[in-house]
């Protein structure tokens, strides 16, 4: 398979948006469930190791505080939560006029720092939580960013309907493109913004507006090292959302210990996880009912950047590391989820 794939491409290079759509049918299992299906001789032939070689993210140019976030007021005495602001992790949140500034920033900045420009990428991913944008701003939009960061000659395409999921899907997504040969580097550029009729604040988070961009490619020195990938999804909770008094209801199921399994991880030797960056006590009962200790979670963010939809695992990761001495060989794992969708990627330092 792999053999005739890379025939394929070489064959036929001009018929690449056909031939992504072929990667994308054999990824639909996952990286992980992929690998089980092959022998360890199978998997060094055709599957190149891919990884995340650089990550850059820019949050809304606008820094407010939680009580200016629209909904705050209603939804702390409707839901009976005391004003510790502390004990929340309640903080800053960011707001843009154009998210499409921040998408561009954001991809210049990963290429400088994977050292490549915009000619040597051959997919760029664009992925959102909510598209509710109108087909000619978003296309202006993405058209706009594109040029910017002379992407013209690279494929796009798009990842969403996932909610805060859709990031991390779309680099499995890149990830599988580069671990067959199909490309050498594909960009991802996700990008964030709070719909102007949805409130800001929630029960479980302060939403900010925010883009991030990963390179994704074979080059191995830098970066982090991709091991594993899994997504779960549960139908019944995408139809009627967590109604957690209903015993009939099948809740989607965590994806992290199925990553962690096909790395071949325990979850003891996780240095630290990064997930989505919704208020404290949520955040600390969900990532320590997996198996983490306190001590490996990544709780800063929630403080300082609100919930950045799909971008926070990446920012979060990318923080931690700037601010912590990460051995080459640690193990991190990337995290996120929205109703009935559930994604973990477990990576290595390099």
């Amino acid at each position: 398979m792999c053999l005739k794939l890379t025939l394929s491409i070489r064959c036929n290079y001009h018929n690449r948006f056909t031939l992504i759509f072929v990667a994308f049918a054999k990824s639909l299992h996952g990286l992980a469930s992929r690998n089980k299906a092959l022998s360890a001789k199978d998997r060094r032939v055709c599957m190149r190791t891919t990884g995340i070689t650089s990550i850059s993210y820019k949050l809304g140019e606008q820094e407010l505080e939680y009580q200016d976030a629209s909904g705050f007021n209603e939804i702390t005495e409707r839901e009976r939560m005391p004003a510790m602001p502390q004990l929340w992790g309640w903080g800053s949140f960011y707001a843009s006029e154009n998210i499409f500034n921040l998408a561009i920033d954001a991809a210049q900045e990963a290429l400088d720092q994977a050292q490549l420009t915009g000619d040597k990428i051959d997919y760029v991913l664009f992925s959102s939580s909510d598209t509710r944008i109108g087909f000619m701003e978003l296309n202006q939009g993405l058209g706009t960013t594109l040029s910017s960061v002379q992407l013209a000659s690279a494929e796009h395409l798009g990842v969403s309907m996932l909610g805060c999921v859709s990031t991390l899907a779309a680099i499995q997504q890149a990830s599988v493109l580069v671990a067959n040969g199909v490309a050498e580097n594909v960009l991802v550029i996700a990008f964030e913004q709070r719909p102007v009729d949805l409130l800001r604040f929630s029960a479980y988070a302060v939403f900010s507006d925010a883009a991030a961009a990963a390179v994704i490619s074979a080059k191995a020195d830098t970066g982090w090292k991709i091991l594993s990938y899994q997504r779960n999804s549960s139908t019944e909770q995408m139809q009627h959302g967590k109604k957690l008094d209903s015993n009939t209801q099948t809740a989607v199921k965590n994806a992290v210990p199925e990553a962690l399994s096909a790395a071949g991880v325990q979850v003891e030797r996780v240095r630290c996880v990064f997930s989505n960056s919704i208020f404290l006590p949520l955040k600390v009962v969900k990532e320590t009912s997996w198996g983490f200790s306190k001590d490996k979670l990544f709780t800063e963010n929630v403080v300082r950047t609100g919930h950045c939809f799909g971008c926070d695992s990446l920012i979060n990761l990318l923080d931690h590391d700037k601010i912590n001495t990460v051995n080459t060989g640690e193990y991190l794992v990337l995290h996120a989820d929205a109703e009935g969708h559930d994604a973990a990627f477990v990576v290595q330092k390099n």
